[in-house]
């Protein structure tokens, strides 16, 4: 590891950089969707929502995500990144303040279209911008670095927002989780820069970017790098990403709700939550360095059947409390081939001069994907008498499909 690490120059400010969107992918992505679930069965219990209501929260965030990243392109072609990315985050704050004030259903969907639409614009799409600037080499592990950051603000924080809510109650946990988001994105704007050259640097490998006429085994190599996907292979992408996001949206967010339901405390459920969000910040370092290692394709598909086996194991989680903290940890561990995957795919499956794009319409996809999937597990639970575990085992199936798919493509290209 020490060696590893000595290869990686990390004096270079691109790593600043890395940091930088870390913090901010940590104070969106983090508390707007990671955390959140821990609110759920007090949201539910407080006002008497559905269960349907509780997950339309959720669908509303996601349907003003989806919209803010189809603006994302247009957005930073008029906006700096680094100034873009500290007003996304401050919208994105300001729906925690809305739901401090909320005592209604419709003021919980404003909060969430604020918090949605905030996220959506510091997306993968503006850390994609920053880190493709920054980055020559090493991009995977740069964009699991800062993707990994999510899965921070689960550690510890879900019992805490817990033990706040039991002792000052919902209003105060929003109230100063905002403050914490407002604190945090500005600290990233204070670190993060626009490009190298701003600052007389070079992006990060770009002394060893390889001479495109070096040689003929080059050349090969060069062409191989660049597949160009069309027609039914892109729509299969397209169902591929709508399909995993019942794991990272649906699976993820109703494991709280899936908790309680099968008569465990809320207590555990935030525990149950803080497992799956250390093993997200595992998982997503562990897959950038295997993508590095060994090769995207295997890396991908092995978390792929680490999800099937995590949501197998959470169809039986009445069995035993343990069933739930395992099938949590390895549900967080897995997801990251679902969050980062969809991002670095593009780069074997596209030309260059199409990889922004199709980031930007997977991006898209991928919001789609998390509109359809998290009304899915309280439209669900409330067909089955209030059980979330039809949802577990639709989305254990989708697994296999999703497996599937990711295998075909990778034939597409002849990559592996």
């Amino acid at each position: 590891m020490k060696k590893y690490l000595s290869k990686l120059n990390l004096n270079h400010y691109a790593w600043a950089i890395c940091l930088g969107c870390a913090i901010v992918f940590y104070a969106t992505c983090g508390m707007v969707c990671n955390v959140f679930p821990v609110y759920s069965p007090f949201i539910r219990e407080q006002w008497n929502f559905t269960n349907s209501q509780v997950s339309m929260i959720g669908t509303v965030r996601s349907l003003f995500q989806m919209f803010a990243i189809y603006l994302a392109g247009k957005f930073y072609k008029n906006v700096k990144v680094r100034k873009g990315m500290l007003m996304a985050g401050l919208v994105c704050a300001s729906g925690h303040f809305v739901y401090a004030l909320s005592a209604s259903f419709p003021m919980y969907l404003v909060g969430s279209a604020l918090a949605g639409f905030g996220y959506g614009l510091t997306s993968m799409v503006a850390v994609s911008i920053l880190i493709s600037r920054w980055f020559v080499k090493n991009r995977t592990l740069a964009v699991s670095l800062v993707s990994a950051a999510s899965g921070l603000s689960t550690i510890g924080i879900p019992s805490l927002i817990t033990s706040v809510i039991k002792n000052k109650g919902l209003s105060t946990a929003f109230l100063m989780e905002g403050i914490l988001m407002v604190v945090l994105v500005i600290a990233a704007f204070l670190i993060l820069r626009e490009s190298p050259e701003e600052m007389g640097l070079t992006a990060y490998g770009a002394e060893e970017a390889p001479v495109p006429e070096a040689s003929a085994e080059a050349k090969t190599k060069v062409c191989k790098k660049e597949p160009h996907l069309k027609g039914i292979n892109v729509l299969l992408i397209y169902a591929l990403i709508i399909l995993g996001c019942s794991y990272n949206y649906g699976c993820y967010n109703a494991i709280s709700m899936l908790s309680t339901t099968e008569g465990y405390d809320p207590s555990l459920a935030a525990v149950a939550i803080s497992a799956a969000g250390v093993m997200l910040t595992v998982g997503k370092l562990v897959f950038g360095t295997l993508s590095t290692k060994l090769s995207l394709f295997k890396t991908s598909v092995f978390f792929m059947i680490l999800c099937m086996l995590s949501t197998l194991a959470l169809c039986f989680v009445r069995l035993s409390p343990m069933l739930l903290l395992c099938g949590a940890g390895l549900l967080g561990f897995s997801i990251t081939v679902l969050s980062v995957g969809p991002v670095t795919w593009t780069e074997d499956w596209f030309p260059t001069e199409e990889r922004l794009e199709m980031i930007r319409r997977t991006q898209v996809v991928y919001s789609i994907g998390g509109l359809v999937n998290t009304m899915l597990p309280g439209i669900t639970a409330d067909l089955f008498g209030g059980s979330y575990i039809p949802f577990y085992v639709f989305s254990t199936v989708c697994a296999v499909v999703t497996i599937a798919i990711l295998v075909y493509t990778y034939k597409s290209v002849k990559w592996y």
